[in-house]
This record gives C-alpha cells, sequence and structure tokens, in this order.
C-alpha cells in the first residue's frame, strides 16, 4: 500500500507540473513577442519616425492630403479637389505605385522585418506588423503574405497572425463587423479600410484571399480558439489613404 501511494504522489505530482508547464507556455510567448514587439517598434521608429508609436493615425484631420477610393476600387480622387484636379489626383496614384513598389523591393526577403503597424480600434489593437508569415516572423508579429501586394498597387493586402500564442494578436478578431474601421501605417502611406465580411473556412480554401482587382485588406487566423480546423478571414475594403511621400502636389 505504501508504494501504490507513493506512485499515486508521484502521479499527481507530474500530472500538476505538466498543467503549470501547458500553462506557462502561453504566457512565455507572449512575453517573447511582447521583447520582439519593443525592439520592431524602435526598428521602425529609427527608420521611419513618422511610424513611431505616439504617431497620429485620425486621417480626419487635413482631409486636403486624404484620397479616396473610387467604388469600383480602380481610381483615387480628393474630396477637396473639382475635376480640373484630375491630373493632379493621377500623378498622386502613379507616385503612390511608385512608391509602393519601391517598399515592396526594400523588404522583400527580408522575413520578420518590421513593416508598419495596423490598428483596428474596435478590439484595441495596435501592433507592428512583419514581413512574411514563416514560423520565426510570426512570432514578431502580425505577417504579411509576401507573395501578396502592398496597399496602392490595386490588390488584396493579406496579413496573418497569432490567436492565442505569441502576443493572439488576433484573439479578438471575430468580434469585428461590417463597417468596422481598420487603419495601416507604412512608411510610404497611411490607410483606412472598412469591414465587408467575415469569414470561417477551411484551411485549403486559399480562394478567399485571391487578387480580384480592388484594393482590399484581409486579415486571417486560426479558428476556433486553441484550434487550427478553421481558418477566421476578415475582409476590409480601402476607402481612404494619404501618401507620405512622393506627392506631386506638395501637400
Amino acid at each position: 500500500m505504501a508504494v501504490r501511494r507513493r506512485w499515486t504522489r508521484i502521479l499527481a505530482y507530474a500530472l500538476i507540473l505538466l498543467g503549470l508547464a501547458i500553462l506557462a507556455y502561453p504566457a512565455a510567448t507572449w512575453l517573447m513577442t511582447m521583447r520582439y514587439q519593443n525592439s520592431l517598434q524602435e526598428e521602425l521608429a529609427a527608420a521611419d519616425p513618422v511610424l513611431s508609436a505616439d504617431m497620429e493615425f485620425d486621417l480626419s484631420r487635413n482631409p486636403e492630403k486624404n484620397l479616396h477610393i473610387s467604388e469600383d476600387g480602380a481610381s483615387y480622387q480628393s474630396e477637396t479637389e473639382g475635376l480640373r484636379s484630375r491630373a493632379v489626383a493621377a500623378e498622386r496614384e502613379q507616385a503612390l505605385r511608385d512608391s509602393a513598389r519601391d517598399f515592396a523591393r526594400s523588404v522583400s526577403g527580408n522575413m520578420g522585418a518590421a513593416l508598419g503597424r495596423l490598428e483596428i480600434p474596435e478590439i484595441g489593437l495596435d501592433v507592428i506588423m512583419v514581413e512574411g508569415t514563416t514560423t520565426g516572423a510570426l512570432r514578431r508579429g502580425p505577417g504579411h503574405w509576401s507573395e501578396t501586394p502592398m496597399p496602392g498597387l490595386g490588390g488584396n493586402f493579406v496579413i496573418s497572425g497569432h490567436r492565442t500564442t505569441y502576443g493572439g494578436p488576433f484573439l479578438r478578431l471575430d468580434r469585428l463587423n461590417q463597417g468596422d474601421v481598420i487603419r495601416v501605417a507604412l512608411p510610404y502611406v497611411l490607410l483606412e479600410y472598412r469591414v465587408t465580411r467575415k469569414l470561417i473556412v477551411s484551411p485549403d480554401e486559399v480562394n478567399v484571399v485571391a487578387q480580384r482587382g480592388v484594393e482590399e485588406l484581409s486579415l486571417t487566423t486560426c479558428h476556433p480558439i486553441y484550434s487550427a480546423k478553421q481558418r477566421l478571414i476578415i475582409q476590409a475594403k480601402m476607402v481612404t489613404l494619404r501618401p507620405l511621400e512622393g506627392d506631386p502636389a506638395g501637400s
């Protein structure tokens, strides 16, 4: 009996330790990502001071600097400019494309490099995005699918992020609804998107993030919580942008 009780105690202690280890793992990954995010913030602010932690995301200020997306997502126009300024808008549009291509080339292949900021006020998210979706990159923050175009190039900008571990940036992504605001800040542009739809799909249904020739954003994460059985997709349409450089109009 004494031997049996001893082995019962050993088993109980082992189960307790196992439970503590299981609970400690997510916490450890969050601490790791917090350190990564602090480092990425410093990296981003040093390279692009405009994207510092105290940057102003409010595009309602100085609206004359904003460009608005047409219904078909094919053109940009400032609301404060009349028809005589179409040429100016076209120049701005071309400058934006050039800046987007230059930025894409600068980060190409640099997995885990600081990309820009992602803010979703509805769920209290303000996080640094990184380039790439490798295991190492996603431990640092939400990652850009490198095969998808940067904003300004007329396509679907796709970002993936963890739901529970490594900071769980997309933990509450399921709380978003149609019309909610998503903001993105990149070294060459500030952007505002509005959520258009929320999807739950199987991991092999990659067609939902296909390129459709319009300026949009897709956020992807595992679903349900603590499972990788499905994918939660939030898609949003670009509605407003503000170029940060290469603006021929000088605004």
